[in-house]
This record gives C-alpha cells, sequence and structure tokens, in this order.
C-alpha cells in the first residue's frame, strides 16, 4: 500500500493529461493546459518536501517523522517527572551526575531487550542509567513503529513508582509507612519533537510523562515538615521558570527539564 501511494501522483498527471486531451478543443489549449498542470504538479512537490523537512512534527504523527530522519540514527529518551507541591513551592531533588536539582523522575524501563533491538534496531545509551533504560537511538525511518509499541503499554514500565520509592522513600526523606501506597496522577505529555542536541551533536527525540503526587491529610502534614531538610530544594514558580538563575546567581542551579513541571508550561510561552 505504501508503495502504491508514492505512484499515485503519476497516475493523477496522466488522468490529467487524459482529461486534457478528451475536452480540449484544439492542440494549443491542450499543451497550454499539459505545461499548466506540469508547472503545478512540480510546485506542490516542491512544497510537500519543504513541508517534510522543516516541520517538528507531533509525537501523536510520528510517521511525519521518517521523510527527513529516516536514515539517520536519532538519539531517543522516553521519560516521566513527577510534581510534588508543598504549599506553594515545589519539591525538587539533587542530581548527583549534574550537581544541580531537579523533579523526581527518570526515564522509563522495557522488559524485552531482545525484541526492540530484532525489531527497531533500538541499542540501548550504555554511557548512563540501566540495562533497561528506554534511552538510545534508533533510525529515523523505525520511530513510527516504535512509539506504537510504547503506547501500548507492554513489556515495559507503565506508572512513576519506581522512582518514586527510589529517591524519596529509600533515602529516607519520605516514610515508608506513609508513603507506601501512593496517588500519581498523569496529568500531561511533553515533547518538542525532534530537535537538535547541542550536548551530544546529534538529532533527538525527548518526551515526558508529567504526573502528580496526590495526598491526603496525613501525607500533606508530613510533607509540610519537610521545609528544613536539606536533601531537597524547594522551589519557588518563578525561580523553576528561570532554572534558578537570578540577578546574584548567574548559574543554572535547577536542570533544564524542571521547566516542565509547572501547570501552564509551554514552549511558547516560556522561551
Amino acid at each position: 500500500m505504501r508503495h502504491l501511494l508514492k505512484l499515485l501522483p503519476i497516475f493523477m498527471i496522466f488522468f490529467l493529461i487524459f482529461v486534457i486531451i478528451h475536452f480540449a478543443s484544439n492542440i494549443e489549449s491542450i499543451l497550454n493546459e499539459l505545461f499548466y498542470t506540469v508547472i503545478c504538479t512540480v510546485i506542490a512537490s516542491i512544497i510537500w518536501k519543504l513541508c517534510c523537512c522543516c516541520w517538528t512534527f507531533p509525537i501523536t504523527k510520528p510517521y511525519k517523522y521518517n521523510s527527513c530522519y529516516k536514515n539517520e540514527q536519532i538519539r531517543l529518551s522516553f521519560a516521566y517527572l513527577i510534581r510534588i507541591r508543598i504549599g506553594s513551592k515545589y519539591l525538587l531533588v539533587n542530581n548527583n551526575n549534574h550537581k544541580r536539582f531537579q523533579p523526581v523522575g527518570g526515564v522509563y524501563h522495557q522488559y524485552c531487550s531482545d525484541f526492540l533491538f530484532k525489531k527497531f534496531g533500538f541499542f540501548r545509551d550504555h554511557t548512563r542509567g540501566d540495562d533497561t533504560d528506554i534511552r538510545g537511538e534508533i533510525k529515523g525511518r523505525k520511530i513510527k513503529g516504535f512509539i506504537r509499541w510504547f503506547n501500548k503499554n507492554k513489556n515495559r514500565e507503565i506508572n512513576a513508582e519506581r522512582e518514586f520509592r527510589e529517591e524519596l522513600v529509600k533515602t529516607g526523606i519520605l516514610s515508608d509507612e506513609l508513603f507506601n501506597n501512593v496517588i500519581l496522577s498523569f496529568k500531561k505529555k511533553h515533547y518538542k519533537g525532534i530537535i537538535f542536541s547541542n550536548h551530544y551533536r546529534r538529532n533527538e527525540l525527548l518526551m515526558f510523562d508529567i504526573y502528580e503526587l496526590e495526598t491526603n491529610d496525613y501525607q500533606k502534614e508530613f510533607l509540610n515538615t519537610l521545609k528544613t531538610n536539606k536533601k531537597i530544594y524547594l522551589a519557588s514558580y518563578d525561580e523553576i521558570k528561570t532554572l534558578g538563575v537570578t540577578a546574584k546567581n548567574d548559574q543554572q542551579r535547577f536542570g533544564t527539564q524542571t521547566i516542565y513541571i509547572l501547570e501552564d508550561y509551554n514552549n511558547e510561552k516560556f522561551r
């Protein structure tokens, strides 16, 4: 079917030529109509190619990526972040790798490495993280199928509880008794499409699911006691909006992804 669709413009041209010949009254009108038909077809093809190569398409239509990046190795990372509110502040934890504060979260895990390699040619980025991380490289033409697999929620991690426990409960920041059962509500999905990474010097596709911790009265009361805890940082809305950069401090204090947990974050508003 895909190959037949590629031949559709050719069939349309021949059909138009047939119509012109059938209805034209003389040879001059035939040539004129044929000339304009060819010109219009060429212009339409050029516009379509430019659109495919210049637009950053949303992840809801992954097939659009294939036209420009089909033979290119694309770095991808599918992760989640957890929004935890304490009053008007947001709870952040320290990232030991980058020496910056960031929201609780991490890369989703998959449980079918051999399948992903054989089916999509996906291989993991071994410079960091776990062997099961959904963070690695894949050919652009395979992105469509990979996203379809991811959205089926099979053979992969489907919630944010693992990192919540590892970063907050097992470290002693939160009470195991009070936070043994938590509700992490999905709020939104953040992505920018395929963009160039200055850090990795290649194109990459990043996706973040944003969750929020829903708390009961006992959990809220405990969270309020963390305001003096040195293991975390409670950041205000304005601090996160600038990633910790102030008039007195020109160094970025928060991870770049921190801004995504803000309720009203969007690319245009915070650009």
